[in-house]
């Protein structure tokens, strides 16, 4: 099914201070071939320690099992959040997107993972 616009969306950011998830809902539209878009509500939410601490640091040191397992959490408070602000601010998106989370990034090497979702 072809997408037509305007186009709603709600994206999620964790910068690299991991202290939080930054949600925004913003309205794109293409009209003459020219993009626009306006921000239509945002909203910052704060890690739970234990959270923070484990994107911070311990993920590095988790087995493949707890990195699963701490993965869908991850998930799960993404979705949470999401759901959250969509019924605090009344708004239903077309498309859902997340940044991720980079927990695994090495300069010197090749391998890096982030926590990516898309959905629509």
């Amino acid at each position: 099914m072809k997408q037509t616009l305007p186009m709603r969306s709600i994206g999620l950011m964790s910068g690299t201070s991991v202290d939080g998830l930054d949600v925004c809902c913003a309205t794109f539209d293409c009209r003459d071939g020219k993009w626009s878009y306006a921000i239509d509500c945002a909203k910052g939410y704060g890690y739970p320690e234990e959270l923070s601490k484990a994107l911070r640091s311990g993920v590095q040191k988790m087995s493949a099992l707890e990195f699963v397992t701490f993965h869908s959490a991850y998930g799960r408070f993404l979705g949470e959040r999401v759901n959250g602000f969509m019924a605090e601010f009344g708004v239903r998106p077309d498309i859902i997107a997340s940044h991720g989370s980079t927990v695994f990034l090495s300069l010197w090497a090749t391998t890096s993972f982030s926590a990516i979702m898309i959905t629509a």
